[in-house]
């Protein structure tokens, strides 16, 4: 079984190529997210992937740290970074959230990545830390528990088999804003996309 580093390292050329499942779905939370951004944030996005999320958003703030703690992913995102002519605010880092510690922002980007953690609870707290009071945890997050927790059964062996990332963590869209207010947030916007699975974004205040 590959760890997390290694899985998406290996993966990152396919995640790159592939097409987004559902661009609607995908362009509905941008939608969303950037009323709440403004000219004057710094913000962070945790696992950035290919940065294209990044380089939609980083105009509507003043500075974006990107992260992912995949080196292929950070390499693939600075190609496109110098490809597309990417807005120059942005700041590609090799970093996962517990190298994040000392890191300050006024807003916390999360897309499809909180049921990855390893400890979620512990990666909330850690977000929580870096944020000011009235800070803002935008993020949406691929909801695995119910009916779709029957995934179960197929995830052991495809992580045996290097197929599936080593953390994957089942919860319902209830569970994880219940989760999400014991770290010290306060929940503002929250809305389940229809996908398959369903996908819950939301936005958080820090308390």
């Amino acid at each position: 079984m590959a760890d997390d580093k290694t899985f998406w390292d290996r993966a990152a050329d396919k995640y790159i190529s592939d097409p987004i499942a559902d661009m609607e779905a995908y362009e509905e939370g941008l939608r969303r997210t950037i009323p709440h951004l403004s000219k004057d944030m710094r913000a962070i996005e945790i696992g950035c992937g290919s940065g294209m999320t990044a380089r939609r958003l980083a105009p509507h703030v003043a500075h974006l740290t990107a992260t992912d703690l995949s080196s292929a992913m950070i390499g693939h995102a600075r190609k496109l970074q110098d490809s597309e002519n990417g807005p120059d605010n942005i700041d590609y880092r090799v970093a996962d959230l517990s190298e994040l510690s000392h890191e300050n922002a006024d807003v916390v980007l999360c897309f499809s990545l909180l049921h990855l953690l390893p400890d979620l609870d512990a990666g909330l707290r850690q977000i929580h830390h870096m944020l000011p009071a009235g800070g803002l945890f935008i993020s949406k997050t691929p909801c695995l528990g119910g009916i779709w927790s029957a995934l179960k059964l197929v995830m052991w062996p495809m992580k045996r088999l290097g197929k599936a990332p080593s953390n994957v963590d089942f919860f319902t869209a209830e569970r994880l804003e219940t989760r999400i207010r014991a770290a010290g947030f306060d929940i503002i916007d929250a809305d389940v996309q229809p996908t398959r699975p369903p996908r819950h974004y939301i936005v958080a205040r820090r308390i």
